[in-house]
């Protein structure tokens, strides 16, 4: 390589490095704005406030005195669970009736009673065909009104939608 090519090298090289850095260095800040004429300049900053004189403020009042006694609280009544089984038979009641009974924080007895309700007797379910009525394939909300226990349990069997497929018929209550 002769002079000539390594001077041309060394000039390439530099002008890409001055080319980098000059791509990388940060902008040079911007002018500061020029001067209006005729500006009103700022106002001067108000002088220090003059010192006030403290003065002793009267002491609040006692409280007043309470216008009851409190009473002592009232320890609750040990939660008691009682199960007890209904008769399947009668109508409207609780296949299994559970009972709880505690005191609430006035001293009142409270009695819960909870449990599955008993379901009325509708017998089998009846055939999907004779519920769909329109012959579509689906069972609409409005034709599940003709079997109530489907038509109660809507939102378990189709959740979200506007009808149900006769697998979702055959899997409910299964």
């Amino acid at each position: 390589m002769n002079a000539r090519s390594r001077l041309l090298a060394l000039v390439v090289a530099s002008l890409f490095a001055t080319a980098a850095v000059a791509q990388y260095a940060p902008p040079p800040p911007p002018p500061p704005p020029p001067e209006a004429q005729g500006a009103i300049p700022p106002p001067p900053p108000p002088p220090p406030a003059a010192p006030v004189e403290q003065q002793s403020l009267p002491a609040p009042p006692p409280p007043p005195p309470p216008a009851e006694p409190v009473q002592p609280a009232i320890p609750p009544m040990p939660a008691t669970d009682q199960t007890m089984s209904a008769p399947a038979a009668s109508g409207g009641g609780l296949t299994e009736a559970r009972s709880v009974q505690f005191q609430d924080a006035q001293g009142v007895n409270v009695t819960v009673n909870y449990g599955m309700p008993q379901p009325d007797n509708f017998g089998p379910k009846p055939p999907f065909s004779q519920l769909d009525s329109n012959h579509d394939g689906r069972i609409s909300q409005s034709e599940a009104q003709a079997y109530l226990p489907l038509y109660n349990d809507w939102l378990h069997v189709a959740p979200h939608a506007s009808s149900i497929s006769q697998a979702q018929y055959n899997g409910w209550n299964d």
